[in-house]
């Protein structure tokens, strides 16, 4: 069975970043919200503070899917596994709604 790990963000803790490790490859995550849209977006910078990406976060869409630089074979993205949700909203990040770590 695959393994499944979320990233643990919470919508009260945003504008947030944290470092993560995932395939040895450590990075800063930050996640913000733009207020007036009402979306998240994901920010990634290498280990010397450097933006390398960012994008949108949308729901079903691999987070790490343009960045052809990074050898991290895992898929990155915002899922609801209650099936309740299509979408990533301020109402339902992280609850039911995470950012998940998922075996191709």
């Amino acid at each position: 069975m695959a393994r499944v790990d979320f990233m643990p963000f919470t919508p009260e803790e945003i504008p947030i970043g944290k470092r993560f490790n995932i395939e040895g490859t450590r990075l800063l995550w930050e996640i913000r919200l733009n207020e007036e849209h009402q979306f998240y977006t994901l920010y990634l910078r290498d280990q010397d503070g450097v933006l390398i990406y960012t994008m949108k976060v949308v729901y079903g869409i691999d987070l790490l899917n343009a960045i052809a630089s990074l050898e991290i074979t895992k898929l990155i993205k915002a899922f609801d596994f209650t099936g309740a949700n299509d979408t990533v909203t301020p109402e339902n990040f992280n609850n039911p709604v995470k950012i998940y770590v998922l075996d191709q």
